[in-house]
């Protein structure tokens, strides 16, 4: 019981304040004048420390140059007591001033970068400051400035530790914000971020600003330490190194890990820097690499896991507070606009959208409508082009044609206005906060155009609803796909939108999963919510919950009507299942069983001596998401054989299962006898697996030979230029396109190289996913035939394919998954002609 009272103590903040200032109060009263030296110039690495985090550690924004701002801060201290005659109290608060102006227009622009390019934008900001202070003499050039000395240095050490003290206020206090929230999220998925109607560059240029401001303020207090500036002690690399450095051993993106971090590396330098200086920069060096590889949370993280000083949940309800708020359409925000034209128009209308990247349509003139309470579910196979259309209706891609809300033009609104308008979305994958809460997660969209207690309410009323109280306080990382779709849901939910689009929220869950986030998206209505559009590949659920459906192929509708009907179109199974069709003009009949002859460069491609791959109960998915379930599977050496099923069935996760690419739960999956379960996917490579993935993967910026020849990494001399010859001879298409680059290849042609490039390694074993993505016909039939002679050779080849009517008249046997079960299996003939085929692709029951 004593144990459990000290734990609680001390996960509180108080502590930590406490010691803070007890350490402070007796530097300045009872302290050494080496002592208080220390205390001030560790406060102003703290100040610097949190700084750095404020921006780095919440935004995800890596600063390189924050030291810019502490130099400001000391000229600017400088300038006004030297040349002004202020004093320096308030030369300290005009400097903190200075430098918060002076990062408005340096973040507006620095923020407009991402990744390396703000932080290398950052650095080059830091030496431009450092070069132009050491060229302009009005602050004394290379030479520098003297500033008057404060009288008592115990004032010093006073001011130093008072400056540390707001650094960890204001720290603590973003912590329990709504900008701290916000800043937090968009650290994690700032795009995801801006469909809860976010102003994510206001979020992102308040944190540079607070953080330029409290660099300001370590410069000012370093400055008058000093008594005298030179550019190259107002722009230190060392001070700029120690922020970035501390911060990381204490703990990035917390309350007390800057000065933690501040307070153990400074107690290491202290007191052994004097005696062994290099010894203890290799011991620091050391200490960042053991904490970045076992504890990235650095020491507060390490002492998370024991109970102490954990995270706060941000902006926590007070319990027993009933909320104010009535579910349904009453909480919907006042939206403006023309309310006769909301009368006859449709709630959403998109007309004529097209959308192109480097000359290929990807949409095409896409007409679509949703009428106020209506469910409209979008549906076609891969490559169809349906998150394309979501993402030009929700402002992600530039496009064509118009788009209306409730008769008013949102065309041209980008992703955070028309979600403040009322068009919300989810994603393929659910682009969630992983580090914080449910809780935090849904009030970060309840937070859009509310007060805080009024957002609570409603972020306490929907997490009640869709099921989610018994994990509201615990992080999304720890959650199931299944309950992570329902917090996705329930953060957009919360923003009261008037229309919601959903992309695939029940794909990769087991049964179970999808009942309950489909009874969630059948009760949106209820909460207020005016329109649905689904784009979902489970259409056994998706069926009963539509009132319409559209269907796409190749950019282009191609039915639309009630369910049924859309489902039983012509068009709509051929697109599912492929027709076989060659295009006119393009080709020569149709071949059962294409052989040798046909492609005579294969038959010179040697393969190594065949290996049976045995696939048992295997389970497998990404982390703690189990996409596949209990899948059994053979394959021979010199079989050829396929794996069917509709989009998000679960067959590049099988691909990636069999070649290490993903996480292997359970089950059995093995060469021969010799097991590759759970093995990188670079030794399973080297034992004779090729894959190629639907995404090709190929090096953009290389030519095709040289993305060739890096498939034969294994070979070297005669043997490389042997397997390239036959290669290019297979691949006729490629040779006079040797030299360029892979990234400005067709489609069809970046397959050809990524299948290339697989031969090249003369496996044993051959896996593809998709291949006949972006061919055209007669190049498919050509590929399946490749596949077939390499199969006679001794390969064992898998093709994972949407297209059954192509794949099946290639194969020896084929697997037909349906939400990530084999439902059945058999040769090609009697596959082909059994009606269940159809049921897995369009949503029915193919075991039944």
């Amino acid at each position: 019981m004593p144990e459990l009272r000290l734990r609680s103590l001390l996960r509180g903040d108080l502590v930590m304040a406490v010691l803070v200032v007890a350490f402070g109060l007796y530097a300045y009263n009872e302290g050494s004048r080496y002592l208080q030296t220390i205390v001030v110039n560790s406060a102003v690495i703290v100040v610097m420390a949190y700084s750095w985090n404020v921006i780095s550690g919440y935004t995800r924004y890596f600063s390189f140059g924050q030291v810019a701002f502490y130099g400001i801060g000391a000229y600017a201290t400088a300038v006004f007591t030297e040349k002004a005659g202020l004093g320096w109290q308030e030369a300290v608060v005009l400097s903190i001033v200075v430098s918060a102006i002076a990062a408005v227009p340096i973040g507006s622009v620095l923020l407009r970068l991402r990744g390396i390019y703000f932080a290398l934008g950052t650095l080059a900001l830091y030496l431009a400051l450092l070069i132009i202070a050491t060229n302009l003499g009005w602050v004394g050039k290379g030479q520098g400035m003297a500033l008057p000395l404060i009288s008592e240095f115990n004032t010093v050490v006073l001011l130093a530790v008072v400056a540390a003290l707001i650094s960890i206020a204001v720290a603590y206090a973003l912590a329990h914000s709504r900008l701290g929230l916000r800043a937090q999220a968009l650290g994690a998925d700032e795009d995801a971020v801006k469909v809860l109607g976010v102003r994510t560059m206001n979020v992102k240029l308040s944190m540079f600003v607070i953080g330029a401001a409290l660099a300001g303020m370590a410069g000012a207090v370093a400055s008058l330490n000093a008594g005298f500036l030179t550019p190259t002690t107002a722009f230190s690399d060392s001070v700029n190194t120690q922020s970035i450095v501390y911060t990381l051993i204490g703990g990035v993106g917390t309350v007390w890990g800057p000065v933690i971090g501040t307070g153990v590396a400074q107690a290491i330098v202290t007191q052994f820097a004097d005696n062994a200086a290099r010894e203890v920069e290799i011991a620091l060096g050391l200490l960042i690499v053991v904490i970045v590889t076992l504890t990235p949370g650095g020491i507060v993280g390490l002492l998370n896991r024991v109970g102490i000083l954990r995270r706060e949940v941000m902006l926590r309800r007070r319990r027993g507070r009933e909320p104010r708020l009535a579910v349904g359409p009453g909480w919907l925000r006042r939206f403006g606009g023309n309310g006769a034209a909301r009368v006859h128009a449709p709630l959403l209308e998109a007309r004529d959208v097209t959308v192109k990247f480097s000359g290929v349509t990807a949409v095409d003139g896409v007409d679509l409508s949703v009428a106020t309470g209506e469910f409209v579910a979008v549906i076609g196979a891969n490559g169809a082009g349906k998150t394309t259309l979501f993402n030009a209706i929700s402002g992600y891609v530039p496009s064509e044609g118009t788009v209306r809300l409730a008769g008013e033009d949102v065309s041209r609104l980008e992703a955070t206005r028309l979600a403040r308008a009322g068009i919300s979305r989810t994603f393929q994958i659910p682009r969630l906060a992983n580090q914080l809460t449910v809780w935090e997660n849904v009030l970060l969209g309840s937070l859009l155009d509310s007060g805080r207690a009024e957002a609570q309410d409603r972020a306490w009323l929907i997490v009640e609803a869709l099921g989610l109280t018994d994990v509201a306080y615990e992080t999304v990382e720890r959650l199931g796909p299944g309950t992570r779709r329902r917090v996705e849901i329930a953060r957009v939910v919360a923003t009261r939108p008037r229309v919601i689009l959903l992309d695939e929220a029940l794909a990769g869950m087991s049964s179970e999963e999808i009942v309950e986030v489909a009874g969630a998206v059948a009760a949106l209505r209820e909460w207020g919510v005016e329109g649905v559009v689904a784009v979902e590949h489970v259409l056994s659920a998706v069926r009963d919950l539509a009132d319409r459906m559209v269907a796409l192929d190749f950019g282009k509708v191609v039915a639309a009507g009630t369910p049924d009907e859309v489902l039983a179109h012509e068009e709509v199974v051929n697109s599912y299942l492929g027709t076989g069709a060659v295009a006119e003009g393009h080709g020569e009949p149709e071949d059962e069983a294409p052989r040798a002859a046909e492609a005579p460069a294969v038959a010179r491609l040697a393969a190594p001596p065949g290996r049976a791959m045995v696939v048992e109960d295997l389970i497998a998915g990404y982390g703690q998401v189990r996409v596949l379930w209990n899948v059994d599977l053979r394959l021979e050496p010199g079989e050829f054989i396929g794996v069917l099923g509709a989009s998000g069935a679960g067959k590049t996760t099988l691909c990636r299962a069999l070649t290490g690419a993903c996480t292997v739960h359970e089950g059995k999956v093995a060469l021969e006898d010799a097991s590759i379960a759970g093995k990188p996917a670079h030794v399973v490579a080297r034992m004779g697996v090729s894959h190629v993935p639907s995404s090709r993967e190929l090096f953009p910026e290389l030519s095709v030979e040289d993305n060739l020849r890096l498939g034969a990494v294994d070979w070297r001399g005669e043997t490389t230029e042997r397997l390239l010859a036959e290669v290019l001879e297979l691949f006729e298409e490629l040779r006079p396109l040797r030299a360029r680059n892979a990234g400005s290849l067709s489609g069809g042609q970046q397959q050809m190289v990524a299948i290339g490039r697989a031969l090249m390694r003369e496996p044993s074993l051959l896996i593809l996913d998709e291949p006949s993505t972006g061919l055209a016909p007669i190049v498919v039939q050509r590929l399946m035939r490749v596949l077939r002679v390499l199969a006679d050779r001794g390969v064992a080849v898998m093709v994972v394919e949407q297209n059954a009517v192509e794949t099946l008249r290639a194969v020896d046997r084929a697997y037909v998954l349906q939400e990530g079960r084999i439902v059945f299996k058999g040769t090609a003939e009697k596959i082909k002609d059994d009606p269940r085929l159809a049921n897995a692709y369009l949503g029915a029951d193919a075991t039944a």
